[in-house]
Order: structure tokens, then C-alpha cells, then sequence
């Protein structure tokens, strides 16, 4: 009896916790669909931004007024779908280019030039070493209607203190190499380093290690 018991509150159990984990998915899905409805941006350039706005606010997006006049542009741009609700950036005829272009500072270089293009402004990229954050615009110089933006190409190169290779067979080269995390290059099918380049001694970025 008492077996037939635990089987019973187990039982009762599994299936409360089937209804339950129903009973989310579907909470989870119906706030999906609800939170995360697609709307399409309307065209709007040519309207004052009092009836952009109007129409902006129809469609179920969130537009932001930069300047004044009539409606030159917008990003997104129209026919694009978003989440309802997003914020639509309205550029209109007399806007502060070098204020607003200002804040494409740290962002992606793919959508800073999105947002240029969409602006119809000339644009040129510059490209340093920085850190590891690829693609990001570090800074801009705004010159009139022309723009020119420094991008983070990525991680800098590591520099190492090169020590001396020479007279060590090849394969104890490398396990050293390896275990100082320095690029390495053979030349040669050769036993034993019998020269290397940089010198020992030298900061570089890699050695070059020729064999007889």
C-alpha cells in the first residue's frame, strides 16, 4: 500500500510539473510574439517632422527629431522591419552634422558608414592598431560635409625579447618557441639552428630560425 502511495504522489508529481513547464513555454512564446512584433519603418523624407513624426508614431516606432525642416533621411531607413517600438532616428534638413556625427564614436564601422551613406556624406577610414575591439571608430574629424574616421583594425602585435636560438637542435627550438608564445619561421631542413633573425637580444614580433 505504501508502494502504491509514493508511486501515486510521484506520479502526481511528473504531471504537475508537465502542466508547468506547458503552462511557460507557452508564456514564453505568446511574450515572444507580443513584445517582439516586427513593424516596417514608412518612408517619411520630404515631410516636416511634426507629420514625420505622426506617421512615424502610426507605425509603432519610436522617432527621434534631429534638426529641423523637412525630412532629408532616417535610420533605419524606410522598408526595413524592426521591433516595434525602436527608436527611429529622423534627420531633417538643418541638423549639426559634426554634433551628431560625433556619436558614431565607439560604435561599429559597418554601421557608422550605414549611417553615412544613408546621410549621403562623403566619408573616408583610417585604420590603427588599438586593441582587440575590431571595427570599432575610435574618433572622427569632420571637415564641411566630408568625414573621416580612425577604426581599431584590432589586437596589436605582441613583441618579444628574442633570445638566442643558435646551437640548439630544431625541435628544442620549437618547444621554446611555443612556450614563449613567439611566431616562429624554419628555414632549412636542417637538425640545428645555426642562425636566427632578429639577433638575441632583440624586441620583434616573431623569429626566423634557420637550420643546417
Amino acid at each position: 500500500m505504501k508502494i502504491f502511495k509514493v508511486v501515486v504522489i510521484q506520479f502526481f508529481y511528473f504531471i504537475t510539473g508537465v502542466i508547468a513547464g506547458a503552462l511557460l513555454l507557452y508564456w514564453v512564446m505568446e511574450y515572444q510574439h507580443n513584445e517582439l512584433h516586427l513593424v516596417v519603418v514608412p518612408e517619411v523624407v520630404g515631410l516636416n517632422f511634426d507629420e514625420a513624426s505622426l506617421v512615424l508614431k502610426k507605425a509603432g516606432v519610436n522617432p527621434e527629431i534631429i534638426g529641423s525642416g523637412k525630412v532629408i533621411g532616417t535610420y533605419p531607413r524606410s522598408g526595413v522591419n524592426v521591433f516595434e517600438g525602436r527608436k527611429v532616428e529622423v534627420y531633417c534638413f538643418n541638423f549639426n552634422v559634426r554634433r551628431y556625427i560625433n556619436r558614431l564614436i565607439g560604435v561599429n564601422k559597418d554601421f557608422a558608414e550605414e549611417v553615412l551613406r544613408d546621410l549621403d556624406l562623403k566619408y573616408s577610414f583610417s585604420y590603427i592598431a588599438y586593441s582587440k575591439d575590431e571595427g570599432r571608430i575610435l574618433s572622427i574629424y569632420t571637415k564641411g560635409n566630408n568625414v573621416y574616421l580612425l577604426v581599431d583594425k584590432g589586437e596589436r602585435k605582441k613583441y618579444f625579447m628574442i633570445t638566442d636560438f643558435r646551437g640548439m637542435e630544431i625541435e628544442k627550438a620549437i618547444e621554446q618557441a611555443k612556450s614563449l608564445d613567439i611566431p616562429y619561421q624554419i628555414i632549412g631542413n636542417g637538425k640545428i639552428v645555426v642562425d636566427q633573425s632578429p639577433a638575441p637580444g632583440t624586441v620583434f614580433d616573431r623569429i626566423v630560425l634557420i637550420t643546417r
